[in-house]
């Protein structure tokens, strides 16, 4: 038996956007794969600046953590928000985005994790270590951070920013 002409174009038809998308897919995850090795040489070329950033970032942390503030904010709040940067799968956004970004929560348990938000929900979290942990953690950031987000947290330590991102997330 032999289909009609029209179903068998049909047919070619779903074909080619099958192929098609298989090689977009495969095009995406080129450029990922190559994202990923530009970012892994890109942490290895820097890796003693970005530990030491990693440590004054986890020295900040335990001390916020042991002051008298610190535990206040954390016992009343249960959690605050430390950082936000615009940041989405791990990297800098690079187009204007108001409703994707990423963000360091510190909770009361003194545990710290990246989240990254879409309109308010968080869509991806990454546990980054308890501070009692210290010893570990600038590891894990270095490991599970961009560079740009670890200098850019960094910078807004140094600046006082960090406490308006606090105030910020205590307000809401």
């Amino acid at each position: 038996m032999k289909a009609p002409k029209k179903v068998m174009d049909l047919v070619q038809k779903k074909a080619d956007e099958k192929r098609r998308q298989e090689e977009a897919g495969k095009r995406r995850q080129e450029v990922i794969d190559r994202q990923n090795r530009e970012l892994r040489e890109l942490k290895e070329s820097q890796k003693e600046g970005l530990m030491e950033i990693s440590q004054k970032i986890v020295d900040w942390l335990k001390e916020f953590y042991e002051s008298a503030d610190g535990q206040t904010i954390l016992k009343v709040c249960g959690s605050a928000d430390v950082f936000l940067a615009k940041f989405w799968l791990g990297y800098p956004i690079t187009k204007p985005d108001r409703v994707c970004l990423a963000v360091i929560e510190f909770r009361k348990n003194g545990e710290v994790v990246y989240q990254e938000r879409h309109k308010a929900r968080v869509s991806k979290e990454i546990p980054l270590g308890r501070i009692f942990e210290s010893i570990s953690m600038p590891t894990q950031l270095f490991d599970c951070l961009h560079p740009g987000f670890l200098k850019q947290w960094l910078e807004a330590i140094e600046n006082g920013k960090v406490w308006e991102r606090i105030e910020m997330s205590l307000s809401r």
